[in-house]
């Protein structure tokens, strides 16, 4: 079966990342994409484009990484 990893080891995965303004004020923050995604029905993939600067909002806002 697979490795177990420790609760440090599995939150290293995961980007903490800031829901922001146009001007980028910061308005919540997230342990994860994941939970952005689930909290504003919006794709994990869109959130993640935007952080990447590949696109510039996912669901009519802007995101970024912590």
């Amino acid at each position: 079966l697979g490795k177990l990893q420790s609760e440090s080891t599995k939150k290293k995965r995961y980007k903490s990342i800031l829901l922001v303004d146009e001007q980028g004020s910061i308005l919540e923050k997230f342990d994860s994409i994941m939970q952005a995604a689930e909290q504003y029905g919006c794709g994990k993939g869109a959130i993640s484009n935007v952080c990447q600067g590949r696109t510039k909002t996912a669901c009519g806002r802007y995101w970024r990484f912590e």
